[in-house]
This record gives C-alpha cells, structure tokens and sequence, in this order.
C-alpha cells in the first residue's frame, strides 16, 4: 500500500486541509503527515501524525528562503514503508493519481514544463519511492544536504544523489503534477491537456487561502471549490 506524505507546519494547515479533502475524493490511501505544530484536532480527516527527529537536521544550513521544515519530509524514508508519494501542503488534487500512486518503478517523479533559472531537475512534490529499494537513503541524503546550502533545499538535495549515484528515475506524465505558473506561461498546453491534469501545484506567492495572484484568478476559485472544473 502507497502511503501519502504530507510535511506541513501550521501556518501552512489550510493548504493541508484542502490537499487532503481533494486527495479524498479519489483515493482513500492512508496519510502521514509530518510536523512539528500541528494536532489531530487541526485536521477533520483521518491521518496519522508523525514528530520529525529534528535534531537530525540540525547541521543543515539553509538558502533558498524555505524553512528547514522542509527537509522533514526525508522522515518518511525511515518509517518501514513500502512505497511512499510525496505530496505538497500547497497543491490541490483535481484527477485520478492512480499512475503516481501504484507504479512499478523504485523512483518515479515529475519534471518541470516551464523554463526557470534553475538548471532542468525533477521536483519532489508527487515524488514516489520504495524507500527498501535504497538501503540507508536517508543518511545518503542528509549527509549531501549538510555539505553546503542548497538554493532548491531538499528538492536540490534529491537531485543531488540521483546524479551522484547513478539512480534511475522514472518521469510522470507530464500531466500528474502541474505548477501553477503553466496556466500563464505555457497557456497553449495548459489548454490541450487541462482535461487530463490529475494536480496542481501552487507554487509562488500568495497561496491560494490567502489571495489569488494576478492572473491566476480562476485557479483560486478552483481551489477554494466555488468551481468544480478548469
């Protein structure tokens, strides 16, 4: 059974509310969400909590402006599961994610469609790995994160080791995990595929409880359930 990961902090608890109750409509997979702050009487849905051992990140320096909480999302690699999906306190599930939930491969992930500064790499938001299938990842990987800061944190950390280590990664569909900023700057295949778009990820600023950002108006409402498609 695929467990869903969710790394959240309270100030964060709206998105991982939303997250969850559109997980819900789809798929009745077991959660385990990751925090420090937050309660199970925060949360009216069924999930397991689980305290990350904080004390391991601690040499971790940060530098992209994300929280160290971040990196607590590593937690779920020591946890005796048997596959585990990587889901984001700021993304909305809007399809079936039966592709990322019951692949074969060990390491599967979803890579950007949009150009950025940043060289190409996977994201971790709907990454899915069989944590046995990588005997002592989570020491590999917090040993590359203590090395120097990384400007993408754990998602650069990832990279990182795949790189490192000659790991192969299966992609997603393009359609599994899509950022927010392809409704602007890749309209043309936003308008093809919307159909078959199983998430969204709201990257950027301000998120959705919060305020729509210019231009993103209509996927505010999505998120906020006043409409029901794209």
């Amino acid at each position: 059974m695929t467990t869903i990961i969710l790394a959240s902090a309270r100030n964060y608890l709206p998105g991982a509310i939303r997250l969850i109750e559109s997980f819900r409509r789809f798929h009745d997979n077991p959660i385990l969400v990751i925090s420090e702050d937050i309660e199970y009487s925060d949360i009216p849905y069924e999930v397991t909590i689980h305290r990350p051992d904080v004390d391991v990140y601690k040499n971790i320096k940060t530098a992209g402006g994300y929280p160290l909480l971040v990196y607590y999302i590593l937690d779920s690699l020591k946890l005796d599961l048997d596959r585990v999906v990587w889901l984001g306190p700021d993304q909305l599930i809007i399809g079936d994610m039966s592709e990322a939930l019951e692949s074969e491969h060990d390491l599967c992930a979803s890579l950007e469609i949009v150009d950025n500064q940043y060289p190409k790499m996977f994201n971790d938001s709907t990454l899915s790995i069989r944590p046995k299938a990588f005997p002592g990842l989570f020491n590999r990987l917090i040993s590359i994160a203590e090395e120097k800061p990384h400007r993408l944190e754990e998602m650069e950390v990832l990279n990182e080791w795949v790189k490192r280590d000659n790991i192969d990664v299966h992609y997603h569909p393009e359609y599994i995990d899509v950022l927010k900023r392809v409704y602007v700057k890749r309209r043309d295949w936003w308008d093809a595929n919307k159909g078959n778009i199983r998430s969204i990820h709201f990257v950027g600023k301000p998120k959705p409880w919060l305020g729509d950002e210019r231009g993103y108006e209509l996927l505010g409402k999505l998120w906020r359930g006043e409409i029901e498609h794209l």
